[in-house]
């Protein structure tokens, strides 16, 4: 276990995966990041420029234009999350309250690992690295 890093189960978890965001956001105070768990590289670099001061509730990482993960969300975001039905997702809640773009130079934001080929494919790019 990693300091400073509470995994939370979902008892529901098969109403499917809005009903682990819910879960892990009533979990929590304060400002967040949400990252699916198959999205294991980004960089810190990107987590840091995410939490510089904006304008927006909401603020998504994009790499040479294309909008990625983690997406990072105020406080006052919880209630509008925990208040969604299960049907909901995020990128639902992001597009309708608005969002400000980070330009990030971090591929890996694109990037999850699905299948063993992607496993694969992701290893071979972090040793050229």
């Amino acid at each position: 276990m990693l300091d400073g890093v509470e995994v939370i189960y979902n008892k529901d978890y098969q109403k499917g995966m809005f009903s682990s965001v819910k879960a892990g956001v009533n979990a929590i105070e304060g400002n967040f990041f949400i990252i699916p768990g198959d999205c294991p590289f980004v960089s810190e670099a990107t987590f840091k420029s995410l939490l510089k001061d904006g304008d927006f509730s909401i603020r998504v990482p994009a790499y040479l234009g294309v909008t990625g993960h983690p997406i990072y969300f105020s406080s006052k975001m919880k209630d509008v999350i925990l208040n969604r039905n299960l049907d909901s997702n995020l990128r639902e809640i992001r597009d309708e309250i608005g969002y400000e773009t980070i330009e990030v130079n971090d591929a890996n934001i694109l990037n999850d690992i699905d299948t063993l080929n992607d496993y694969t494919k992701m290893l071979n790019a972090l040793e050229r690295n």
